[in-house]
This record gives C-alpha cells, sequence and structure tokens, in this order.
C-alpha cells in the first residue's frame, strides 16, 4: 500500500478517506474504468499522491493477478467501501436476480461499460500518450491484446520495449532525497 502523502501540508484522515471512496463506490461503474476516477481523486482533487506515483500504482496494480480498481483503492489506502457495496449488491442479486426488472435492469448497464470504458481509455491515455515511444509501446500492446495474445505475454514484451525505448529516462527524486536535498 502506498503511503499518502498529501501534497498539501496535512495528511488526509482515514474518514475523509472513507467518505471519498464511498461517493466515489455510489456514482462509478467497476472495472478498469475506475482507474480513471480514482486518478482524478487521488492525484487531481484531493493530492493524495503526484501524477509519478499513481502511475506506478498502477504498474504495479496491473501486473499482479486480480482486480486493478480494487488493488489500486488498496494501493491508495482503502478497499472498504468498495468490499460493502459488493457485499450488499451480491446479497440483493442473489436474492432478486430472477425478477424482470433486474434482469432489464442489468442488460441496460451492459450498454455503458463500453462508452464509459472508451471515456477511461481517452482520460488515462491522455496522460501516458506524451512521447512517440509511449505511443509505440501502447499500439504494439493494443495491437497485440486485439489479436489474442495473453496478457502474461504482452506485459513483460511491453516491459521489454520501454527498456530498449525509454532507457534514457531519469526518475523522478524520491520523496526522502527531496528532503535530505532541503
Amino acid at each position: 500500500m502506498a503511503r499518502i502523502e498529501n501534497l498539501s501540508d496535512q495528511s488526509p484522515s482515514s474518514i475523509k478517506i472513507f467518505l471519498s471512496f464511498f461517493r466515489l463506490g455510489l456514482t462509478a461503474f467497476g472495472g478498469p474504468a475506475m482507474i480513471a476516477y480514482i486518478k482524478e481523486l487521488a492525484v487531481k482533487k484531493n493530492k493524495w499522491l503526484d501524477e509519478e506515483r499513481f502511475k506506478d500504482g498502477v504498474v504495479f496494480c496491473q501486473s499482479i493477478p486480480g482486480a486493478t480498481a480494487i488493488q489500486m483503492a488498496a494501493y491508495i489506502g482503502f478497499g472498504l467501501p468498495a468490499f460493502i457495496f459488493m457485499l450488499l449488491f451480491s446479497t440483493l442479486y442473489a436474492g432478486y436476480h430472477r425478477l424482470g426488472f433486474v434482469q432489464s435492469l442489468f442488460a441496460g448497464l451492459q450498454v455503458i461499460v463500453v462508452a464509459i470504458i472508451a471515456q477511461a481509455t481517452y482520460s488515462f491515455g491522455r496522460s501516458i500518450a506524451n512521447s512517440y515511444q509511449n505511443i509505440i509501446i501502447a499500439v504494439l500492446s493494443a495491437a497485440s491484446l486485439g489479436l489474442g495474445s495473453s496478457p502474461f505475454l504482452v506485459i513483460p514484451g511491453a516491459g521489454l520495449a520501454g527498456i530498449i525505448l525509454l532507457r534514457n529516462i531519469k526518475s523522478p527524486p524520491l520523496a526522502t532525497d527531496r528532503k535530505v536535498e532541503q
């Protein structure tokens, strides 16, 4: 889990983190599209993490098995709201999934997933597509996945491409390095 370093001078309270993710859970649809919303919440709105630390977290969470959005919530510091909602909705669905209006509701919600993922891809892609090397890696990775390659091959392939294409990039200083310099 990342140590939240609020870029303003004060650390957020546990209740602020809980309420922020609770509201996010109420208003956002699940899946990979959540990453863009979590970034908006944690980087832009509340400044709990900087852009680089968030990107590092996404890479880390995508490279391990499991749901990336839940892992990002845990990386930032809070997964309990999502767990509570999943438990509640799973219980309700188990009891009422055969009702016609519930089936219609879920069928309608499935349609919007494509738009949400497209918007998240655009939003997240804008911050990543800042060099031709990144664009090459993204296009080749997307093409490989689109042609049916396993993510277990594409991820190390993208890492290798990063080593080759991005070898001259310097790491930003860590927070501890900045404190030493001051």
